[in-house]
């Protein structure tokens, strides 16, 4: 029991996280780097006999000094109170790394934990199928989603999550219907015909076209290598995978949208070409945001602040660039991105170096490379539940080649000096996540005070509350010192904030309305022209501040600010009726419709007058149209107007 203490915990946490929302939370952030503990004492406590070491000297000064790396990029960030999921991710990721390739680990228990986690993951498959029959929810999400609303839902991350076990659940079928001499009884070949079935069925309702591939290139690998062999009970499974995902797609309601395979992979789908286009834009993007800050880059969670710089379309932003290595560069500089891919790289080369469990470090390495490649495409390593699976598979790789002694003993540092270094970054890490647990309860009291009107009680809580990663708790302070009609500290709360956070076109926008509500036009224009400089193409509602403080102000739109406005309306237009990249939920049409109708009424031009009187009325009939169409089943309230 002792020994498989870290990987009952791991298990718990994985687990724990893909039931809600895959593990995107900052609560289950905190979750990972507060269990580092129990896992640092379940490989380092209790042992009756010493540990041989474990770790190679340069694997761990690599570790190091990428660690190092991620905390000099967050110091030398142009948004510093932004960046918790990247931190936490890596640091807790390199840690559990570090821990796992040190613990005493027998190959059954490592086999066990992956069989657990199969069955887990077979039963958030049931759950996800039960929610795609009955919801109009377009893609297969399961727990990846915002529960009970399927609003937001990340499909892909959950096609990851799978294909970080497939590999292992493929292995497990091939030797249950292998030779008799395995021992498999007819309850297990069941049991693992079942799982796999409800694994790639549900990554085929995903509608992930990586996810997809990717799977079939592992499939193809495994029958190249003939772990997996074309026999009756193959052929079986995939005749069932294919009959089950049929069903499933029929029995949906036909009042329910739902996809076609054939035009998702040919590009036929609503979303057409956008997603690769925009995949494509992203990539360039992050290429001259390097180039802007090739040494430390513009710090963790940066880039849909920074990219607005060079977007070429409205609305076309993300939170990250869809491919984790041209993140981790903007985010943290070119230099500790070496580092990133020689740690990978390191390790994958001490796995494909071992000697002996060939086997097991084959399925251990072709999950890594899955999940690497997939993330290649996109990103969704701010999962816990997969970028845990990661960092422990990468963990146990080590672990299983040391053991055979796939490097030099006298490239191996001393056990004291692991265990002095892991222990310290552990405890660092466990106590900020502690630290920000405080700090969360104090924000939320805060809020609550003031969301009950005790603004005076919640100025008092704001006042003491720091938290290293939060980025709306200055903001809330500040909206609370507006309630009070403290004026001058809302002024200096702002100042700090947009110092702290220079890219952060949110908050100058949230100053600029509080201006305005107070009518300081005058320093309204001047935060207003901020908000826009920063980022003219996501939000519509900057746009229309500026419209109606040139309405206050006397100021007359020009011609060439109407053939502007037309153009971006139009543009926007397309893409609400496409709903290309969910432009519904990512820009109120409200705002649209709102800026049409002050530039119908200022301008002069009969001309200009009808277009933005035709473009206001297309806007709210589309607008309708698309919130109908995606909100009305969930029950939400409409209201685009």
């Amino acid at each position: 029991m002792k020994k498989n203490l870290p990987l009952i915990i791991v298990f718990f946490l994985i687990v724990i996280s893909a039931l809600h929302r895959g593990g995107i939370s900052f609560q289950a952030h905190l979750l990972w780097t507060i269990t580092l503990l129990p896992i640092w004492a379940g490989v380092f406590i209790g042992r009756k006999h010493k540990l041989e070491p474990k770790i190679p000297t340069l694997l761990l000064g690599i570790s190091m000094l990428f660690l190092l790396s991620i905390i000099g990029g967050w110091i030398m960030s142009s948004m510093q109170d932004f960046g918790f999921v990247t931190m936490t991710t890596l640091i807790s990721g390199v840690i559990t790394m570090l821990l796992f390739a040190q613990a005493e680990i027998e190959k059954s228990s490592i086999l066990k934990l992956f069989t657990a986690m199969s069955v887990a993951a077979s039963g958030l498959c049931v759950f996800g199928i039960v929610v795609y029959i009955t919801t109009p929810a377009d893609r297969l999400a399961s727990t990846f989603a915002q529960l009970p609303y399927i609003v937001t839902a990340y499909p892909n991350a959950l096609a990851l999550f799978l294909i970080g076990l497939i590999p292992y659940t493929l292995l497990q079928f091939s030797k249950a219907f292998g030779d008799e001499e395995n021992g498999y009884r007819t309850k297990e070949k069941m049991v693992w015909f079942i799982i796999n079935t409800l694994i790639f069925t549900t990554l085929l309702l995903t509608f992930s076209r990586g996810g997809i591939i990717i799977a079939g290139l592992i499939v193809a690998f495994l029958l190249a290598r003939k772990t997996l062999k074309i026999k009756k009970p193959f052929i079986i499974l995939v005749a069932l995978i294919l009959l089950t995902t049929s069903v499933i797609q029929y029995a949906r309601p036909s009042k329910f949208a739902t996809n076609e395979f054939s035009k998702k992979i040919t590009l036929q789908s609503g979303e057409k070409t956008s997603s690769i286009d925009e995949r494509i834009s992203f990539w360039k993007g992050g290429v001259r945001l390097i180039q802007d800050r090739p040494i430390w880059g513009f710090g963790p969670d940066t880039f849909e602040f920074a990219f607005p710089h060079y977007q070429e379309q409205p609305l076309a932003n993300s939170e990250h660039p869809h491919n984790m290595f041209i993140k981790h560069a903007v985010d943290f500089g070119i230099p500790s991105t070496i580092l990133y891919i020689f740690l990978l790289g390191l390790i994958v080369c001490m796995g494909i170096r071992s000697k002996e469990e060939k086997e097991l470090i084959m399925i251990l390495l072709l999950s890594i490379g899955g999940i690497i490649a997939h993330n290649l495409i996109d990103y969704n390593l701010n999962f816990v539940s997969s970028a845990a699976l990661l960092w422990l598979e990468l963990g146990l790789i080590v672990n299983i080649s040391m053991k055979h002694k796939v490097i030099s003993s006298t490239l191996i540092t001393p056990r004291r000096v692991i265990i002095s270094l892991t222990t310290l970054v552990s405890l660092i890490v466990f106590l900020a996540g502690g630290y920000e647990i405080y700090q969360r309860i104090k924000i939320i009291n805060g809020r609550t005070l003031a969301a009950e009107e005790k603004h005076e009680e919640a100025a008092k809580m704001f006042a003491n509350t720091r938290p290293l990663f939060f980025d709306d708790a200055i903001l809330l302070e500040g909206n609370n010192a507006i309630e009070t009609k403290n004026y001058n500290l809302a002024h200096k709360l702002f100042i700090t904030i947009t110092n702290r956070d220079m890219l952060y076109a949110e908050a100058f926008n949230t100053w600029t309305e509080l201006l305005m509500k107070n009518n300081k036009y005058d320093v309204a224009e001047k935060t207003n022209y901020r908000a826009l400089t920063l980022d003219r193409f996501n939000h519509l509602r900057y746009h229309l501040n500026l419209l109606k403080i040139m309405q206050k102000n006397g100021s007359e739109v020009s011609d060439s600010m109407a053939k502007g406005y037309i153009a971006m309306l139009e543009s926007y237009l397309n893409l609400l009726r496409n709903n290309a990249h969910n432009t519904v939920e990512t820009s109120d049409p409200s705002s649209a419709i709102k800026i049409a109708y002050i530039l119908e009424t200022a301008a002069k031009s009969p001309i200009q007058k009808v277009k933005f009187q035709n473009i206001r009325k297309k806007l709210i009939i589309s607008a309708q149209e698309e919130r109908e169409k995606f909100f009305n089943m969930f029950s939400i309230p409409l209201s685009p107007l």
